[in-house]
């Protein structure tokens, strides 16, 4: 278990917020959220010096109210068998995060963030109408967005699954965070927070939507999500915000100094192969697509780029599964200008065999009985 501390900028990127802060309207906002980033990109906890101690299968949550203010964590409104808050966005945080605890102790047997238990640390109300939501490598951080155009983030279950994706390939494999490699790890956290949404509400690949954020935002913003899985560059032509930038094949690429070298642009290839990989596939995303990209984040270097994912999920594909599944991914891979033979994958790892998921029927109602203990 690998557990490089890292801080990963928020889910909305410099450039949307850069571009706000052009218009009068969102000036003062966009720029008071860049501010209070700045801040958090200098606040690092060593890992070494948080250690907590470990329950597994238990679900361990304290949501903290930062006033408004900078200073992490805020003060303790929530936690573990206490009431429900009058707050609505500490108990949104609450109750969010706890059914993303739920989907990947069910469907990957993994314990929280770390796979062992951890306790899930989580601000809210973090400076004044902050745009975005962040984990900072210890801290779950949810803006409470502006009012105008951006809603309450702990409102959005796929940026908090998103965020916390984050948190779980830090512990996973400790992937870096520029070019190819920190595009690998946001389209990762993608896949994660996507899983989750659609895990949450029961769809099949054909039912689900294919986006992120997609309750970000108020009626003004003139798009429809953040980021389209399923058609990159799609997502949103916003007059404030501008144009999706993602590409969705390796030659649109962008080459670019932004953004920590396009981490937030360039995930879109790969979310594209995800989606395509899953259709071919079909079913629900995390009973094989999802298995095969969570078990090929246990086996790649924490600087892999596009190639080597693709090649290492090819050869997961069959080893975990079969042939079918083993070309669906290939194809997927093809498809977006990163062609893997399945043939030419000589590879062979030591990889578990599936863990039979608990069954969850009706997630939404909470009624399963394999659940972790609240």
């Amino acid at each position: 278990m690998r557990t490089i501390q890292q801080h990963i900028p928020g889910i909305i990127p410099d450039y949307m917020l850069e571009r706000y802060a052009e218009h009068q309207e969102g000036s003062e906002i966009a720029r008071g959220t860049l501010e209070a980033m700045a801040l958090l990109a200098n606040h690092r906890v060593r890992a070494e010096g948080a250690q907590q101690q470990i329950q597994p299968v238990r679900k361990r949550r304290s949501v903290y109210d930062a006033k408004n203010e900078t200073r992490l964590p805020g003060r303790l409104i929530r936690s573990e068998h206490k009431p429900r808050s009058n707050d609505v966005i500490v108990n949104l945080a609450y109750d969010n995060t706890g059914l993303v605890y739920d989907f990947l102790y069910v469907t990957f047997g993994w314990s929280s963030f770390d796979g062992r238990g951890a306790r899930i640390l989580v601000t809210v109300h973090f400076s004044f109408h902050y745009c975005n939501a962040e984990w900072d490598g210890h801290y779950l951080i949810l803006g409470d967005g502006d009012g105008k155009l951006f809603k309450p983030f702990p409102g959005a279950f796929d940026v908090t699954g998103h965020e916390l994706g984050h948190a779980v390939i830090q512990y996973k494999v400790g992937l870096g965070y520029s070019g190819q490699t920190g595009a690998l790890n946001e389209h990762i956290a993608d896949v994660i927070g996507s899983m989750a949404d659609q895990w949450r509400l029961g769809q099949t690949v054909d039912q689900a939507k294919w986006t992120i954020g997609a309750d970000l935002f108020y009626a003004m913003f003139q798009g429809i999500a953040l980021r389209s899985m399923s058609d990159p560059g799609t997502a949103y032509d916003d007059p404030i915000l501008g144009k999706d930038p993602q590409p969705a094949h390796m030659r649109d690429y962008v080459e670019t100094d932004q953004d920590n070298g396009g981490v937030h642009i360039n995930s879109g290839i790969l979310n594209k192969s995800y989606h395509d990989s899953s259709m071919r596939i079909g079913g629900r995303s995390w009973e094989k697509t999802g298995q095969i990209w969570m078990a090929a984040l246990d086996l790649i270097s924490p600087n892999a780029d596009f190639k080597e994912f693709a090649q290492v999920t090819v050869e997961v594909a069959h080893q975990r599964f079969s042939r079918t599944e083993q070309e669906a991914v290939a194809a997927g891979w093809a498809g977006v200008g990163l062609p893997v033979s399945p043939s030419a994958t000589a590879r062979h790892f030591a990889i578990k065999p599936p863990r039979p998921a608990l069954r969850a029927p009706n997630p939404v109602a909470k009624k399963w009985r394999g659940r972790p203990a609240v």
